[in-house]
């Protein structure tokens, strides 16, 4: 029989600092600055660690960085992640967070495939959907989003988790290099369209779900989560299984991934220190033929169907117009009937991105054009046919300060 610990005994989840402490108390030796941030920046996210008037700030450079920390399991709990599921056993582990959002909790899960708690007591562990604000000129210590561990085990209350100096959140701001795109997506729906020599499905409006926008625009990654009992055990096994992730159905792919439908503009963008953050998802059901184009708009040029489009959606639709929206839509219009159809759109302060030829590029192409770019002919650069992903240092700093314009007219 498995013992427990007597009730008077406090759990202690010790979150393991991955942000290179190296200190046992804020004396340490010469040369060790001790951190008190218990929840850290984790993977790749691109980040400084500042001190504001003694407080100590994680400075990233992703408007929603992946963070986290190493956990200490229950002498009695292991954890398992396998494939695209995750289990935790006689604890359950969650990230509490104060960001942009109302106060809200995300998933945690073992940053690496394997088993934890038999030869390894303890295992890292992330989450993914931090949303971070822009920093108010001026003011050094705004915008600061805060995450917290949530450790529970052995039918005991909640508990925060603890580094090993006693600190029990981390504080995190957007670094002011970042230029942050405000957006707000439409996904268009109804149909279906039959046309000479075209067909256009019925689009539910849910064919790209909220889930999908935010993992596509905001790296929100979501799941399917159960929580087994068993007296005295609460919880007993909590298993989880990833529902949107990157490379999970047709949604999102980061670049470095593989697989799914859709690039995240983010990851493409990242190396002119632009991102992009969606503030509302709506959906609105069109006529057929405002969903889909089925012929050439020669004589409206290459924006006809996507102009009719754009102002369907302006009346009909209850979108705010303060921001770029970026249209989910079936089909557009091409430039003449010898190309009867486009991949995406930019038209004016807003993007249409197709359901039935967009690439993996496309969205992040027609944001290029939504932040200064122009089209290119050298190889392999996101503005140039193809799927290449590569900016130069020129279109870098366009794209950066027009992204710092559009930034500033939402949020100053």
């Amino acid at each position: 029989m498995e013992e427990r610990r007597p009730p008077q005994f406090r759990l202690r989840a010790i979150a393991i600092l991955l942000g290179g402490i190296c200190c046992d108390s804020g004396d340490g030796p010469a040369g060790c600055t001790a951190d008190n941030n218990a929840i850290d920046p984790v993977a790749q996210t691109p980040s400084d660690r500042v001190e504001v008037g003694g407080t100590q700030i994680w400075r990233v450079r992703w408007d929603n960085p992946v963070v986290g920390a190493q956990y200490e399991l229950p002498s009695i709990g292991y954890a398992i992640r396998q494939g695209y599921a995750w289990h935790y056993n006689k604890f359950d582990l969650e990230l509490d967070l104060d960001d942009a959002d109302p106060a809200h909790r995300l998933y945690t899960w073992p940053s690496f495939a394997g088993t934890y708690g038999d030869d390894e007591d303890m295992f890292q562990f992330e989450s993914h959907g931090m949303k971070l604000e822009p920093m108010v000129d001026g003011e050094a210590l705004s915008s600061i989003a805060t995450a917290s561990g949530i450790h529970d085990a052995w039918n005991g209350p909640e508990l925060l988790l603890e580094d090993p100096l006693g600190n029990t959140e981390g504080r995190f701001q957007l670094d002011p290099a970042v230029g942050l795109v405000p957006l707000r997506v439409v996904v268009l729906h109804g149909g279906p369209l039959t046309a000479p020599g075209f067909f256009g499905p019925a689009l539910s409006a849910g064919w790209l779900s909220h889930n999908s926008a935010e993992l596509l625009i905001d790296d929100r990654w979501e799941g399917t989560k159960l929580t087994n009992t068993m007296a005295p055990y609460f919880p007993d096994f909590v298993e989880t299984e990833w529902t949107h992730r990157p490379g999970t159905g047709q949604v999102a792919s980061a670049p470095i991934a593989g697989g799914g439908r859709h690039m995240q503009p983010d990851r493409v963008f990242d190396q002119c220190d632009v991102q992009f953050r969606m503030l509302s998802y709506h959906t609105c059901q069109v006529p057929p033929d405002i969903l889909y184009d089925s012929q050439c708009l020669g004589s409206l040029g290459q924006t006809g169907h996507a102009n009719t489009v754009r102002n369907y959606v302006a009346e009909n639709c209850d979108v705010p117009s303060d921001v770029a929206k970026v249209i989910f839509v079936g089909s557009l219009a091409g430039s003449n009937c010898f190309d009867g159809t486009l991949n995406g759109a930019q038209v004016r302060n807003d993007v249409l991105i197709t359901n039935m030829f967009a690439g993996k590029t496309t969205l992040a192409h027609e944001l290029g054009h939504l932040v200064g770019l122009n089209h290119t002919k050298t190889s392999g650069n996101l503005m140039a046919p193809g799927s290449g992903i590569v900016l130069d240092e020129e279109e870098c700093s366009t794209a950066n300060a027009v992204a710092h314009t559009m930034q500033a007219a939402y949020w100053d």
